[in-house]
């Protein structure tokens, strides 16, 4: 797709949303950029062992900044070198996907992350149950530990905050009943 793709757009690669994803798609796919590099040989008499072992250079990586510039054009905390919030960059960058793939009727490839949480309210006085459905692409799980609210949190903590999330809830609202 890549490659195709390269060869019959008519955009600057730097604005295309489709060249920067390709791109993006084959530098992580193909294993191209996962090699060794080509190293120049040395005697093998001038090089000690340890010349060798620093001598398996591997390539750079895939740097995706011009698939950062663009995904972060125009948003204020996202176009900046800043760091910012991982949740809503994903959350920005399905955005931006959304908008892209149906303005080329295209289906949205991060429909594979949606999924629908389901609601469940109990009225304490009338005992009535109304469920309401909610469709999302992430779990917001408040991660603490129990001894000190800046440490990572433990396996224990983990299995705690979801099992909270997942917990009864008690809410102020009007019932109906």
């Amino acid at each position: 797709m890549y490659e195709e793709h390269h060869k019959n757009c008519g955009k600057l690669t730097t604005e295309c949303f489709d060249c920067q994803v390709s791109k993006l798609a084959y530098g992580l796919t193909s294993g191209r950029y996962s090699v060794k590099k080509e190293t120049k040989k040395i005697s093998h008499d001038l090089q000690s062992e340890e010349d060798k072992n620093e001598m398996d250079i591997y390539q750079d990586g895939v740097r995706p900044q011009s698939f950062k510039n663009l995904i972060g054009k125009g948003h204020e905390e996202f176009s900046s070198g800043r760091q910012q919030d991982a949740q809503e960059y994903m959350q920005h960058l399905f955005d931006i996907f959304e908008k892209e793939e149906k303005k080329n009727g295209r289906v949205n490839p991060c429909q594979l992350f949606d999924f629908e949480i389901e609601h469940r309210y109990e009225c304490n006085v009338c005992n009535g149950v109304a469920y309401m459905p909610e469709k999302t692409n992430q779990l917001n799980l408040l991660l603490v530990s129990a001894d000190d609210q800046d440490m990572i949190p433990e396996e224990e903590e983990m299995k705690n905050s979801f099992n909270r999330f997942l917990g009864d809830e008690i809410i102020t609202k009007q019932c109906p009943g």
